[in-house]
């Protein structure tokens, strides 16, 4: 359903946000405290690209998926290796714990480290 080397906007319907309610490290780089959108770049045969952007609400950005994503409002952007399960992850899923945060989804996962 979701098309390799397209941005994403790694969930359904609204643009996903996170928070970080702290200055925070992600996989090593530098993010600040706030809110941002979060986005995939999903490829076939290679990493993919995890984005966090500051247009990330609706009603204050007009932001709604990934339909108006702006690559000048990138505030940081890194690839993660994806991981290839036996098992089918459904639902996509999203777990947060002292490994970082882990994305699963179908048969791809990823975490990316946080701190």
């Amino acid at each position: 359903l979701v098309k390799y080397d397209k941005v994403w906007r790694a969930g359904a319907n609204e643009t996903t946000a996170i928070t970080f309610s702290a200055d925070t490290k992600l996989n090593g780089n530098d993010i600040a405290a706030g809110t941002y959108a979060f986005f995939i770049i999903p490829k076939e045969n290679a990493d993919w690209t995890v984005i966090f952007n500051e247009e990330w609400s609706v009603d204050e950005h007009d932001a709604w998926g990934s339909s108006h994503y702006d690559e000048e409002k990138d505030v940081l952007r890194f690839d993660v290796t994806p991981t290839w399960a036996e098992e089918s992850m459904e639902m996509l899923t999203y777990k947060v714990d002292a490994a970082g945060i882990t994305f699963a989804w179908e048969k791809a996962r990823f975490t990316i480290a946080v701190g």
